[in-house]
């Protein structure tokens, strides 16, 4: 009696388990190239994005954008497993002074459109700070001199007031003198202010008395005495003429007469006579 032989033929299960294996493998294959694919996009897309901050070459931003085409390897498939569309997609890194915060999703990069040109911001160039004391030019382009200033005069001083002189009569030897407010007359010399006089004035002058500062004044009636002193009454004003020997006459200016000394003490203006002693005086300092 032969042996029973055995069946060859795969079984059920085995053949589920081939399958299986085969589906596992093919699993993994597919998870591997979804995998590079996305290791693929991941390095093209931050070496476009460095190479567009850093610009080492003479083109912009824009156009090295619109001159890389997309990888052929890292173009996405439309016919990838269930298991590589739930897989979360790349998020391209936020370009330079794009503004976006952190956790802010940004979309994926569009095949073949051409990046924004990144404008670079203007140099300000360096101003030269203002002068804060500008020099004024001349006509010629020259440093214009500062003004000079008009040199102040100084003040001329005073005249110093000639001195007082004592006026003797020559017939009786008294002095003219002011004899009390406005009496003016002769009498014997005491070297006082009274009988001191300042003589203002040049060709006709005006007698002032030292004690009171009246002016020896006369008039028609030929009668003498002192009043304030008015530089245009001519009855003030005496001219000086020399008889020689040091002596003079006083010639009233306003009346025309000569000023006379007599005994009585209270002189008066006569007509002038050259040869009459009452009407010569000394003039002393």
């Amino acid at each position: 009696m032969s042996a029973p032989r055995r069946s060859t033929a795969p079984s059920r299960w085995q053949v589920i388990a081939l399958f299986a294996v085969l589906l596992c493998v093919t699993s993994v294959l597919l998870g591997s190239a979804a995998a590079q694919n996305a290791q693929v996009y991941f390095s093209w897309d931050e070496t476009s994005t460095q190479s567009t901050a850093a610009g080492p070459s003479g083109e912009t931003p824009g156009q090295q954008g619109a001159g890389r085409s997309w990888p052929a390897a890292s173009r996405p498939t439309t016919s990838a497993p269930a298991a590589a569309a739930s897989a979360p997609g790349p998020v391209s890194p936020a370009a330079p002074g794009a503004g976006a915060g952190p956790g802010e999703a940004t979309s994926a990069p569009v095949p073949g459109a051409a990046r924004p040109p990144v404008t670079a911001p203007p140099t300000r160039r360096p101003t030269s700070a203002p002068s804060l004391n500008p020099v004024p030019l001349g006509a010629a382009g020259s440093v214009a001199p500062a003004p000079a200033r008009a040199a102040t005069p100084a003040p001329k001083p005073a005249p110093a007031p000639p001195p007082p002189l004592e006026i003797t009569s020559v017939a009786n030897g008294k002095c003219l003198a002011n004899k009390g407010g406005r009496n003016m007359g002769t009498q014997y010399c005491r070297k006082t202010l009274a009988e001191k006089w300042t003589m203002f004035g040049y060709g006709s002058v005006m007698l002032v008395n030292a004690g009171n500062g009246l002016c020896l004044d006369s008039n028609d009636q030929n009668h003498i005495y002192g009043l304030a002193c008015t530089d245009t009454r001519r009855h003030q004003q005496w001219r000086v003429v020399e008889r020689g020997g040091g002596t003079i006459d006083l010639v009233n200016v306003g009346n025309g007469r000569c000023l006379a000394s007599v005994d009585s003490g209270y002189p008066y203006t006569v007509t002038c006579d050259a040869d009459d002693i009452l009407q010569r005086w000394i003039i002393r300092r």
